[in-house]
């Protein structure tokens, strides 16, 4: 399902111009290599440092851009909580984020669902089916506010 999000992302770009992606490190492995070379100026890798990632987007989003936050889910929710809680979801602002579930773990790893969920102003949304995926991130970018949108990866 990466590799579809990968594409996905790309012809987003050409249709949101103030989009911006940010990742934290995975960007292969999240499918985000051709969107890396389409808008290089536009992805940002920030390492395995999903708490700054997220308090970046926050200035990303005041200065008028759409940060699409990609990364692991169980990561984002649990690294990136407190910036997401005080930074984007308080504010209310437009900012995007995705999380990808690769089930290593063994179990399910719904906590970021769980997490995200009871955030204010948060839209969350899991799709596992790659053929509702293109609908769900069209939708996401398409409404103003926080959304979550986990997929399976």
């Amino acid at each position: 399902m990466t590799d579809r999000l990968g594409k996905i992302l790309v012809e987003s770009g050409k249709k949101y111009g103030n989009m911006v992606v940010m990742v934290a490190d995975f960007s292969e492995k999240l499918g985000l290599k051709d969107f890396s070379i389409a808008y290089g100026e536009r992805m940002f890798n920030f390492g395995l440092a999903e708490t700054n990632m997220v308090s970046a987007s926050v200035g990303f989003s005041v200065r008028g851009k759409m940060p699409v936050i990609v990364g692991l889910s169980n990561f984002l929710a649990s690294r990136g909580l407190e910036q997401i809680r005080n930074g984007i979801c308080v504010p209310n602002l437009n900012v995007k984020i995705i999380g990808a579930n690769f089930g290593n773990s063994g179990y399910e790893d719904l906590e970021d669902l769980a997490i995200l969920k009871n955030l204010p102003n948060m839209k969350v949304v899991h799709v596992k089916d790659e053929n509702k995926l293109e609908k769900e991130i069209e939708k996401m970018l398409g409404e103003y506010g926080p959304t979550y949108l986990r997929i399976e990866g």
